[in-house]
């Protein structure tokens, strides 16, 4: 099944891959000069070596099946209504003097809370789809149900 993911994400995801590509020369050299150091068995620092490599070829084999199960959807230039790719403005409906919170809805593999981008996947971001300024979206959390009002809605920041 495929994923939808941002531009901007694809080309994080790809960047990450490729430094990690980049890093093995580097460990091969690292393995190779430890291995002149004598007994494999008790070497330390070849032991290391082999488990730098094998975490990262694993990370390469993770970005490598995450890259290969997302597209990049269009992005509709009508922001009346809360979709994939866009900014949208909330605020918590029982508290009014409660800080405005600003998302980008993105895709699972870019999902970085703490900077604002908010997983399509999440309760949050499906409860926000579809929505326009004025609606409400309630969510489900361990502490209650919560309602967010939509402020504002944008393509951009």
């Amino acid at each position: 099944m495929f994923k939808p993911i941002t531009s901007f994400g694809k080309k994080k995801l790809q960047d990450e891959m490729d430094s990690l590509i980049q890093l093995r020369p580097k460990i091969s050299a690292t393995i190779g000069t430890a291995a002149d150091n004598g007994d494999l068995s008790e070497n330390a620092d070849y032991h290391a070596a082999k488990d730098w490599q094998g975490d990262n070829e694993r990370k390469i084999a993770i970005l490598s099946k995450k890259l290969s199960e997302v597209y990049i959807p269009e992005i509709e230039s009508d922001n009346n209504t809360v979709k994939f790719g866009f900014f949208v403005e909330i605020q918590d409906f029982d508290d009014d003097n409660s800080a405005i919170k600003k998302y980008r809805i993105v895709g699972e593999y870019e999902s970085d809370i703490d900077n604002g981008d908010l997983s399509i996947t999440s309760p949050l971001g499906r409860s926000l789809l579809n929505k326009k300024v004025g609606d409400f979206a309630e969510v489900n959390t361990p502490s209650g149900d919560k309602i967010y009002k939509i402020l504002k809605i944008s393509i951009d920041k």
